[in-house]
């Protein structure tokens, strides 16, 4: 930790009473928990301490200090998920919309027969994505979107639960979005 903020956390440094009183209060009491929450999903000390010094200069700059101190924590938590949110998409470098592929899969089954250009153009491009799935995670896809199961009955034909076929969906839809997104790259 730095050394001011150590001083901080001593009181030694003594701020005016004001509105910053209350960000120091809040700095105080939330600094540790903070940090390790933020290193806990980070996993890098520097990275933590950047993202942390983040979210204390929000606090500086939007927390109201008139609200109950458990609201304060709660405010400082919710700026420390968005801070690590932005944090991991800068790394990923974008995002992947799953809801923008569950559409393009199941798109051949709504849009009408495949001899339209429209259809055949559907199709290959739902094929391209299946072939870079494993045979399991394009039977999940298949069965859910370009069958037209339930997830009751999905999770039936392949003999697992219903919220296993979940997990099992989701996982499936995002590495397809990898899949279709690097090959778009």
């Amino acid at each position: 930790m730095l050394e001011w903020a150590a001083r901080l956390r001593r009181r030694e440094v003594v701020e005016p009473p004001g509105p910053r009183q209350g960000v120091a209060d809040a700095y105080c009491a939330h600094l540790e928990p903070i940090y390790r929450y933020i290193y806990r999903k980070v996993g890098n000390r520097e990275t933590a301490e950047d993202l942390t010094a983040e979210v204390f200069a929000r606090a500086v700059q939007g927390l109201d200090t008139a609200r109950a101190p458990h609201a304060i924590g709660a405010w400082l938590y919710a700026a420390a998920r968005t801070s690590i949110v932005d944090h991991w998409r800068a790394q990923a470098g974008g995002t992947v919309d799953i809801a923008l592929l569950e559409e393009m899969i199941a798109a051949p089954t709504t849009t009408g027969d495949a001899t339209t250009p429209t259809g055949a153009s559907s199709e290959r491009q739902v094929a391209a994505i299946l072939s870079g799935l494993d045979e399991r995670d394009q039977t999940v896809l298949r069965l859910r979107f370009l069958e037209g199961y339930s997830v009751t009955e999905a999770a039936q034909a392949l003999g697992v639960s219903e919220g296993n076929l979940k997990v099992l969906q989701h996982r499936a839809l995002k590495k397809a979005a990898a899949h279709h997104s690097g090959k778009e790259a």
